[in-house]
């Protein structure tokens, strides 16, 4: 009594074809999905900042990844503020014409600090990827599952 099978594989080589045709697919709409999954955050993400200005693409690309960056557009930087807050602070009064502090016979003199009182944040990042986040994970498989469905409709039976 032997303990061997034997097992005959037919179409093995049409299989290896096919599945070699998903991944290629698969990497061809990758960087559709993450920039379809990113413009579904950044419409989120606007609604609660504090302005229109909020941004999303790709920033890297690889075999096999892609990177999307979300959040304010370079000009409005200052959102991270929002998102996360301020504590009180002293800067510097670039323009020299702070609070006025006297006004005497040798003319107005002005502080060369201002108080800056702080914030509180307002988040509008965070809580868009806690409650969107599915929905964006769906959105970037989204155009991967419908062209992978699509090659295997075309397949022979």
């Amino acid at each position: 009594m032997s303990n061997r099978v034997d097992i005959k594989l037919q179409g093995d080589k049409e299989l290896i074809a096919f599945l070699e045709r998903i991944g290629q697919i698969g990497e061809q709409y990758l960087a559709q999905g993450a920039v379809d999954g990113g413009k579904l955050l950044e419409h989120h993400m606007e609604s609660d900042a504090p302005g229109p200005f909020i941004a999303s693409g790709i920033s890297k690309q690889g075999p096999g990844f892609v990177e999307v960056v979300i959040g304010p557009d370079k000009e409005h930087w200052y959102y991270v503020f929002t998102e996360f807050g301020a504590s009180p602070h002293e800067m510097p009064d670039p323009k020299r014409r702070g609070l006025k502090v006297l006004h005497g016979p040798d003319g107005e003199k002005y502080s060369v600090w201002l108080k800056h009182p702080g914030m509180i944040a307002a988040p509008f990042i965070r809580p868009t990827l806690d409650t969107k986040q599915t929905a964006a994970y769906e959105a970037v498989a989204a155009p991967i599952r419908r062209a992978i469905e699509q090659e295997a409709a075309r397949q022979p039976k």
